[in-house]
């Protein structure tokens, strides 16, 4: 028996139509699943507006919520195995999906984070095992997000069962394909059971998020054999939204605004036109005669998904300026 358990930490919206938002967990190991919970956490004004779909990797589906609780504010649950009768028995691995529908306009949500915590019988032996010790092999383990943003902060757990942590190497790898080495050879100690941040992790600040996060080991040693037994990599991000959504952006301010770190329309909401001013002057001549003093307000609407009010502001502002 062996037990995976996978995170997702999302913040993100859930859209006002009929597809709703679909996030994915992507379990890699094979097994039978003899036990499941599944956390939701879900920050919304009305969680009667709700409905909620698990879907396991054979395609069993499970509904988790239906538009109960009315007026309720934010849904934080663990559904437990009673729940998941139709699945328990079949395939862990392969790709789980949540979908969450908003079934009434104006009342704004996202998805927090969710997690699936299997407990499965092996069909092969132990976790995922550390490759022979060969300069053309290694172990790649791959956690896929689908949140799409810039990398503010981020943390990196590992736990490698091994009887000398001098013989490994373990290297983070992001979806750009930019490597960070968290341990290279060193230690001396039996096992690796280690939480990564801060500054060894800085390059990776300004990353996107959206993409396949891998974690490779190598093991120098031919007479040993370690196990990956998990590793998790969480990170606080900022949204990219296409700030030229706002009247009187275009690419090259745009291209300013994200150099001076603004990313999203929540972000350009409360920002203060001074400052946005202060990086228009101080790109040269050619930017000074914009004026953003009605873009966080545009950007504020952009964020809170007011598209109709947006539009009539625009046209009847022209070149979205104030008066």
């Amino acid at each position: 028996m062996f037990s995976i358990k996978k995170e997702s930490h999302l913040n993100q919206a859930i859209p006002e139509n009929s597809k709703g938002l679909v996030s994915t967990i992507n379990v890699l190991k094979s097994g039978k699943i003899e036990d499941l919970n599944v956390h939701v956490a879900v920050a919304h004004n009305f969680i009667g507006d709700l409905t909620m779909e698990l879907t396991s990797p054979s395609g069993k589906k499970v509904k988790l919520h239906d538009r109960a609780g009315g007026r309720t504010k934010n849904l934080d649950k663990t559904y437990g195995k009673e729940v998941f009768e139709n699945i328990l028995g079949t395939e862990a691995g392969g790709k789980w999906k949540l979908t969450i529908k908003d079934n009434a306009p104006k009342d704004n949500g996202s998805l927090t984070s969710w997690a699936v915590d299997l407990r499965c019988s092996a069909k092969n032996a132990g976790t995922e095992m550390m490759l022979p010790a060969k300069a053309s092999q290694s172990l790649t383990s791959v956690q896929e997000s689908s949140v799409s943003g810039k990398v503010t902060d981020l943390k990196v757990m590992v736990d490698i069962n091994h009887p000398n942590t001098d013989e490994l190497k373990v290297d983070l790898i992001a979806p750009s394909g930019k490597v960070v080495t968290l341990h290279n050879n060193d230690g001396g100690k039996k096992n690796l059971k280690k939480t990564y941040s801060g500054e060894i992790l800085q390059s990776l600040i300004g990353q996107q998020t959206a993409g396949q996060w891998k974690l490779r080991m190598s093991d120098r040693s031919a007479n040993r054999q370690g196990r990956l037994r998990h590793w998790k990599v969480s990170f606080k991000y900022s949204e990219i939204n296409d700030l030229k959504k706002v009247e009187g952006i275009g690419p090259k301010i745009e291209s300013l605004l994200n150099a001076a770190g603004v990313f999203s329309w929540s972000r350009l909401s409360v920002t203060s036109p001074a400052f946005i001013k202060d990086v228009l002057i101080a790109a040269g001549d050619r930017f000074k005669m914009h004026d953003p003093e009605s873009w966080p307000l545009q950007a504020g609407m952009a964020a809170a998904g007011e598209w109709e009010k947006l539009n009539k502001w625009q046209d009847s502002h022209k070149g979205g300026r104030m008066s």
